[in-house]
């Protein structure tokens, strides 16, 4: 009881300070700050964008929509999700601070926040985002002259007309119009309610990025709507079943797509408040000749499109356009290079040419198949990736490892939570962004350096001092060698697999393809694919995965973009060659691999015809070399000179002869042949070519020959007797 009571004097002693310290500050904080008229009917003070040339960009929210009239079931919905008090308080709602700050101590967080919409409206227009206790006290002070100097919907308007939605998107009007092509006037319950739960963290509730999260959010505004009395049981129930719906609206500048981009980075990638971002400059990689290509890349009118361009050198994206915002997708079989065949060949698993054999399989209960459910048997591993094969990628990464697998996909920024092995084939459960995409083909352009992609290049504040610019950060994912052979594997794809379109390119050029569906129609098309210069990756479909014609895949409509754009931002200057490093060429016998897959080096004695050139890993490769088989040249002729019996070939080689003498065979010769000759005019010799290895002889077939020659016959044409 004792420790009870004590613990209540310290909270009472602790509350009592902390009241009496905020009511000194508060009594010290200057009452001269003024409300400003402008600020918070409308603000053209906007973040000021550049391109890579430091030419100003256009922004879409210079032109803020400002609306004088709110329908009322917006109204209720922002005033449930907001402040359900806001009618009654006159600024400060001190039993809601009391209540949160109880939570908050409970807790052992700051989780509650106790902010009305009067102290939201003046923070975001007049203060700084800054958390403290200076800041706050200015905040309420101006919140209560706020509510002495307008009505309660006036200030309601002006909150709503100048509150952030995400997505660069100021306004209650402007973001009625992105996310659902809509006047405010035509929303519904349930798209009211997904606007009022983006306000409070528009990064994590967009319903853009993540439908899920917002559709919670929306739901949990629609609860505390109900509980308000603004609507009956009934309206909540039919809402909360509502599938959550977006419909965004397409571009009013070329530019559009990637500042929508550049502010999204902005609010991942730094603490800078979207409200303080008014104030700033901030330089992108732009280059508005690129965006413009990526832009009339677009072949589908009635389908969603997104095309992203790359500088593999610095990381920049020069380009980037979309007609459905920044989304998240299954990267269907776009995925197969990054997470087995890159990986199973950095770990010395497997060589380029190693043979997989590819026929209907079963992993964990899961079987995996083919497009129109062909099989090839027998196939290299080069094979399989240029044409997209199923099963063997699905084998690769069962025989790795999920959690191999994996890592190497963290290591390029890239995790999803599915631990199915169809993931292999680029089944995700939270999916992947075009950026994502893409940044992660630039480590094979790089040789295996992954550097992460960013539309923004340095952030300034009025005076021109940099507040922000990415991280030069660069990691070895793969090794030079790996990223050569996967190089090389992937030019295969363009050039006789399921890239093939963008085939012809007097340059080199390495692709993959990716196609979602099933027999019904397809959900996703990619193409990813890049030069020594650039990453440029490709997608066809619906935002809200609506079904496409079996028709449109990867290697059809986001090919045709590809190669349009190819030729446009290649017209002057062509890409040099990617350096083939980290790689060793050596010759295997044809013979062993065509029967049974085996790597063995090919001896010097192996004819051209009968040997294959492949790389291998500087790291990794076969070592074995294939035993030499001696055979009797076919360009052998017999000299005979009156005297002598002669052997001849433009080729010296080494023998061992033995000739018939009656009933017995005896040793005849032992060397190179051009030193052979036999006092005689006819015989049977036994002739048995040879190498030799250290002191070890390896024979090849034996030949016999019977020799009958005319001894008054001197320097006669040969006898031919490979014709008997």
């Amino acid at each position: 009881m004792k420790k009870i009571f004590k613990i209540f004097l310290l909270v009472t002693f602790i509350l009592s300070a902390l009241f009496f310290c905020a009511a000194g500050v508060f009594l010290l904080t200057p009452t001269n700050m003024e409300l400003n008229e402008e600020l918070l009917i409308k603000s053209n003070d906007f973040a000021c964008f550049y391109d890579a040339h430091n030419n100003r960009l256009d922004n879409i929210s210079d032109s803020l929509d400002i609306s004088e009239d709110i329908p009322e079931v917006l109204k209720n919905v922002i005033i449930s999700a907001e402040d359900k008090n806001f009618y009654k308080h006159a600024g400060i709602d001190y039993l809601r601070i009391v209540k949160s700050a109880a939570v908050n101590i409970k807790n052992g967080s700051f989780t509650q926040g106790a902010s009305t919409i009067s102290q939201q409206l003046v923070k975001n227009t007049h203060l700084s985002q800054e958390k403290t206790i200076s800041r706050k006290l200015k905040e309420i002070k101006l919140a209560q002259k706020l509510e002495k100097t307008y009505s309660k919907n006036e200030i309601l308007n002006m909150y709503l007309n100048t509150v952030y939605f995400g997505q660069n998107v100021y306004g209650i009007k402007n973001a009625a119009k992105y996310y659902f092509s809509k006047e405010l006037c035509d929303l519904d319950l349930c798209e009211c309610a997904t606007l009022a739960g983006i306000i409070p963290s528009p990064a994590k509730y967009n319903p853009v990025t993540d439908r899920s999260l917002a559709k919670n959010k929306r739901d949990e505004v629609l609860k505390r709507t109900l509980n308000n009395g603004y609507i009956s049981e009934s309206e909540y129930n039919n809402a909360v079943l509502t599938e959550l719906k977006t419909d965004i609206t397409k571009e009013n500048s070329d530019s559009f797509s990637y500042l929508d981009a550049v502010c999204q980075e902005i609010y991942e990638k730094t603490d800078i408040d979207p409200y303080d971002l008014t104030k700033l400059h901030v330089y992108t990689f732009y280059d508005p000749s690129v965006q413009t290509v990526l832009k009339d890349g677009k072949t589908e009118d009635d389908k969603d499109y997104q095309a992203i361009l790359l500088d593999n050198t610095t990381g920049g994206v020069l380009g980037y356009y979309s007609t459905c915002g920044t989304i998240k997708r299954s990267p269907a079989s776009t995925i197969k290079p990054l997470i087995v065949y890159a990986p199973a060949l950095n770990e010395g698993f497997v060589y380029e040419m190693t043979k997989i054999c590819d026929q209907p399989t079963t992993i964990n209960g899961w079987t995996p198949a083919n497009y129109k459910d062909k099989y090839y048997g027998d196939v290299s591993l080069k094979f399989a990736l240029s044409n997209s094969l199923n099963t063997p990628a699905a084998s690769l990464y069962n025989a790795l490892g999920k959690e191999k697998c994996k890592d190497y996909l963290n290591k390029m920024e890239i995790d999803d939570s599915n631990d199915n092995p169809d993931i292999s084939l680029g089944r995700m459960n939270e999916g992947i962004t075009l950026k994502q995409l893409a940044q992660a083909y630039s480590t094979f352009a790089n040789l295996g350096i992954y550097r992460s992609a960013k539309f923004v290049r340095k952030i300034t504040d009025g005076k021109g001092k940099t507040v922000y610019e990415p991280e030069k950060k660069e990691t070895r994912v793969f090794s030079e060698g790996t990223s050569t052979l996967i190089n090389d594997m992937l030019s295969d794809c363009v050039k006789c697999g399921t890239a093939k379109k963008l085939n012809g390119k007097d340059y080199e050029l390495f692709a993959k393809t990716g196609t979602n569906g099933n027999e019904n129609g397809n959900t996703d098309a990619y193409v990813s694919l890049y030069t020594s210069m650039h990453t440029l990756c490709c997608w066809c479909g619906y935002a809200d995965s609506s079904l496409m014609d079996n028709s449109i895949t990867g290697g059809s409509t986001p090919c045709v973009s590809a190669d349009y754009i190819l030729d446009n931002i290649y017209a002057d200057k062509k890409p040099v060659n990617i350096n083939k490093k980290g790689v060793v060429k050596l010759f295997v016998d044809k013979r062993s691999y065509d029967q049974n897959g085996e790597f063995l080096i090919s001896n010097e004695s192996t004819p051209d015809k009968d040997k294959y050139e492949f790389l291998f890993d500087e790291r990794y490769y076969p070592t074995k070399i294939k035993n030499a088989e001696p055979k009797f040249p076919d360009d052998i002729i017999i000299k005979y000179d009156g005297d002598y019996i002669r052997f001849l070939s433009d080729k010296d080689f080494l023998v061992e002869i033995e000739k018939q003498n009656g009933s017995e065979i005896i040793k005849a010769f032992d060397g190179y042949l051009k030193d052979f000759s036999d006092f005689a005019d006819k015989g049977v010799y036994y002739i048995k070519p040879y190498i030799k290895n250290g002191k070890e002889k390896t024979f090849g077939e034996t030949v016999i020959k019977n020799v009958d020659v005319n001894r008054k016959e001197k320097n006669t044409a040969p006898y031919e007797w490979w014709k008997e």
